[in-house]
């Protein structure tokens, strides 16, 4: 029903699994209670301006269940908006609580819509789930998506140009990387995250220059995230690819 993508799957605290409904990924793997799931993603990642994280409420049981839904907005940066699609609605981003029947033997999905809207940050979300049959039993899921410079390649001073060659590199190799900056000053640098948005690398690169040649030696094979940045301002940010 919707595009399901690939993210990073960080395990929290397990406190046990729900008696009488499953909640899994798109593989069919299911979560453990007190699980995050989270991200990195840039404008690249986005399907008609919105990012979509998936799950699957599954009714093992041989009767139907009522589901209830609660979602908790921990962190949400200015201008990015969330709402929610589930148990055959979708529903806009003023309400939290959702409930719904799930037929025997059947599944829904909960789908968490996430739209930057051009703004940029972390993102925190509590997601609870619970039957009426069993309200005691509350499964809970954390969603951390780090929205890295979504919508702002360009800045009012103009544009800026990035580029890394090659990509994707090889590990424990030399890339290039181009750049053009929009702001000739000395606080521009080159700054490489990790897909969980840790920092791994921060270079200043020279106002006067359109080039350097990076040691990515230090860095494992994965996908990374590289953007200058001035003064804690992203004005674009490109993904690189590291292999084996």
């Amino acid at each position: 029903m919707k595009k399901l993508l690939t993210l990073v799957f960080i395990c929290a605290s397990i406190f046990g699994y729900a008696q009488n409904f499953l909640v899994t990924n798109d593989q069919g793997i299911e979560y453990a209670n007190g699980e995050t799931i989270a991200a990195t993603i840039t404008e690249d990642d986005l399907t008609h301006k919105e990012y979509i994280v998936t799950v699957f409420l599954i009714n093992p049981t041989e009767s139907s269940i009522t589901m209830n839904t609660l979602r908790t907005n921990i962190e949400l940066p200015e201008k990015v908006s969330a709402y929610v699609c589930c148990l055959e609605g979708c529903y806009g981003d003023d309400v939290f609580a959702i409930s719904g029947t799930i037929e025997e033997k059947k599944h829904d999905d909960y789908a968490l819509h996430l739209r930057p809207n051009g703004g940029f940050g972390m993102c925190k979300f509590k997601l609870e789930f619970w039957t009426e049959e069993n309200k005691a039993d509350i499964f809970t899921l954390y969603v951390e998506i780090n929205i890295l410079g979504v919508g702002v390649k360009e800045n009012k001073h103009g544009n800026s140009s990035l580029s890394a060659f090659p990509n994707p590199a090889p590990a424990h190799s030399n890339i290039n990387i181009n750049y053009a900056l929009a702001e000739k000053s000395q606080n521009n640098r080159l700054i490489i995250r990790n897909i969980l948005g840790c920092e791994v690398m921060n270079i200043p690169l020279n106002p006067h220059q359109n080039s350097i040649s990076l040691d990515i030696s230090p860095l494992v094979s994965g996908v990374y995230f590289y953007a200058i940045e001035n003064k804690n301002h992203i004005s674009i940010v490109k993904k690189l690819i590291i292999n084996n």
